[in-house]
């Protein structure tokens, strides 16, 4: 594997926390476009997903995304 295909298979996470909120941020090489929730997959079991966001826009405050490059797709919890 070379540097290009280890730069575009990194994922990075980003925690910042003040006094107000705690701020996650997930950031690929790639775009994020349209980045919504969906329902969850459940029939091929190869592929079961789309539980994600789901969790995120139940548990935090507030999420979204920028679609980048770099995208990244972000939540804060208010303390």
């Amino acid at each position: 594997m070379g540097d290009c295909d280890r730069i575009q298979n990194t994922v990075r996470l980003v925690i910042e926390a003040d006094e107000d909120a705690v701020r996650v941020e997930v950031e690929q090489p790639t775009m994020a476009n349209e980045v919504r929730v969906v329902e969850p997959r459940l029939d091929v079991p190869e592929r079961i997903g789309g539980f994600g966001l789901r969790l995120v826009e139940e548990v935090a405050d507030a999420w979204g995304y920028e679609a980048g490059p770099p995208g990244r797709v972000w939540c804060e919890f208010r303390r």
